[in-house]
């Protein structure tokens, strides 16, 4: 019932409460609905609570090519601002990947937003990463 309650296109609080619940429950499933909103989802609430929940997945390859798309993609800069937090932890050490470097490198040369244009300068710092393309 809450996977279906996720994808009710007619309710975003329903929606979001939804993923509030899911997020704490394992399963491809759970993971799956959550890639699936984080992606396509209208709402900017209902991203960042699916982006909150794919903490538990940050490091499962499939998540991570979703949140690159996400941050490369995403019209609202909060949204991607948390990818780059599940992207590049603040208090862990990044997982570097070529892709990640480009999109970032990407949006330090084209980002409007400030802080998101910060946050992947510092990003690319923490990766040991240069901040130009090459």
């Amino acid at each position: 019932l809450l996977l279906s309650a996720a994808k009710d296109p007619a309710d975003p609080a329903l929606r979001v409460d939804s993923f509030e619940v899911l997020k704490s429950k394992p399963g491809d499933d759970v993971r799956e609905a959550l890639l699936y909103a984080v992606q396509h989802d209208p709402n900017p609430g209902v991203r960042l609570k699916a982006l909150s929940g794919l903490r538990n997945y940050e490091s499962d390859p499939a998540t991570r090519r979703a949140l690159i798309t996400v941050l490369s993609s995403d019209d609202n800069p909060g949204v991607r601002t948390q990818a780059i937090d599940l992207l590049v932890p603040p208090k862990l050490g990044p997982v570097f990947s070529p892709q990640l470097a480009g999109t970032l490198q990407e949006l330090v040369r084209n980002e409007q937003n400030e802080y998101v244009r910060f946050r992947c300068e510092r990003a690319l710092q923490k990766m040991n990463a240069s901040v130009d393309t090459y």
